[in-house]
C-alpha cells in the first residue's frame, strides 16, 4: 500500500483539479441560489 507522500504525481493533480472546479461549480450555485430567492414567485407569461 502507497503513503499519502507516495502517490503518483498525475493522482494529486487531478485530486486539486476536481477541487477547484467543484469550489467554482458550488460559487456559480451559490450565486443563482442567492438570486432566484430575492426573484418574484409569479410568471410573466400572457
Amino acid at each position: 500500500m502507497l503513503a499519502a507522500f507516495e502517490l503518483p504525481d498525475g493522482l494529486w493533480l487531478g485530486g486539486v483539479s476536481h477541487l477547484w472546479q467543484t469550489t467554482l461549480l458550488l460559487a456559480v450555485l451559490t450565486v443563482l441560489a442567492l438570486a432566484m430567492r430575492r426573484a418574484p414567485a409569479r410568471s410573466l407569461i400572457r
